[in-house]
């Protein structure tokens, strides 16, 4: 129960904080500079991991960027047909009523000429 396996390397359980450092050394992304002889993770290895959280934060900032983009799409195009709809109730509406004025104003009209005939 040394926290070594065979070959004399620390195993996943085995964890310690270096004096110098907050990260931890043992299994997964090791820092052991100050431990000649253990595993360390190398700088290409570092490297390549920070490019894979870059990646994988890249593209949850891609993909965030895609929905609000699809969204205002859709609000200004609900919009626009709402506009639209208002406009074109308003133009009905507003026919529709001059006819009535109209057929009212010819009726008024007849009727007082039929009044003044008689």
């Amino acid at each position: 129960m040394s926290g070594l396996d065979e070959g004399g390397h620390p195993t996943n359980e085995w964890k310690v904080r270096l004096p110098h450092t907050s990260r931890r050394v043992g299994g997964a992304g090791l820092n052991c500079s100050a431990l000649p002889g253990f595993r360390c993770r190398s700088f290409s290895a570092s490297l390549h991991q920070d490019y894979h959280r870059f990646v994988s934060v890249a593209t949850i900032a891609l993909a965030a960027v895609i929905i609000a983009v699809a969204v205002a799409v859709v609000v200004v195009v609900v919009v626009v047909v709402v506009v639209v709809v208002v406009v074109v109730v308003v133009i009905v509406v507003v026919v529709v009523l001059v006819r009535v004025v109209r057929v009212l104003v010819v009726e008024a009209v007849t009727t007082e000429r039929a009044a003044a005939l008689l």
